[in-house]
């Protein structure tokens, strides 16, 4: 689509080419009065201009008439991609599916790739503290649509999973020992 509507008196037009458009389109051009010559010097990239050359029958007048590009932004704010660090995904990933449960081993959040489908998105994750809440993936697309995916857990651990300790220790710490059983998971016993 060219705008504004073509007219002798305007000399400058954008042509709105869809998203994802990589192809400079090849301007052509008609003059309305019979007689006079056109030449036009093609675009050799989106970001230059094509210019349209018109002169006059006589020769006396000559106009230039500039077109410049530009691309629609994508509302494409789906993931191409979905991937998980450690545990299984259900269902299996689906660009339109929104909500995935991640069975796990383990207490801890594994690692989350996530790839838009539009490499202009943006990819927001925002990670769970532990397996009782849900990640949230936002993904922004150029228009700033968003879509949300989520990912709830479950995990097969049998290792007891503590969100809030309502101890005030008043009395000590003494009644517990801290056993470590890797860089991030601890359980702690009553003595």
């Amino acid at each position: 689509t060219i705008t504004p509507t073509v007219s002798s008196s305007v000399t400058e037009y954008v042509c709105q080419l869809p998203a994802g458009t990589e192809t400079v389109p090849t301007i052509s051009a008609t003059a309305v009065n019979s007689g006079a010559s056109v030449s036009i010097k093609q675009a050799n990239s989106l970001t230059s201009t094509a210019t349209v050359n018109v002169i006059s029958k006589n020769g006396y007048y000559t106009t230039d008439y500039i077109v410049s590009f530009l691309i629609t932004e994508s509302s494409d704010a789906t993931l191409a991609s979905l991937n998980l660090g450690g545990g299984t995904l259900s269902p299996v990933f689906n660009p339109e599916t929104t909500e995935y449960v991640a069975t796990l081993t383990t207490t801890s959040i594994p690692y989350i790739t996530a790839i838009p489908t539009n490499p202009n998105s943006m990819v927001e994750i925002n990670y769970a503290d532990n397996v009782s809440e849900a990640t949230t993936i936002t993904v922004t697309a150029e228009d700033k649509t968003t879509k949300v995916y989520t990912i709830t857990y479950e995990t097969t651990s049998s290792q007891n999973v503590v969100t809030e300790w309502l101890e005030d220790f008043a009395n000590g710490v003494d009644c517990l020992t801290l056993h470590t059983t890797t860089a991030t998971d601890y359980i702690v016993t009553a003595n």
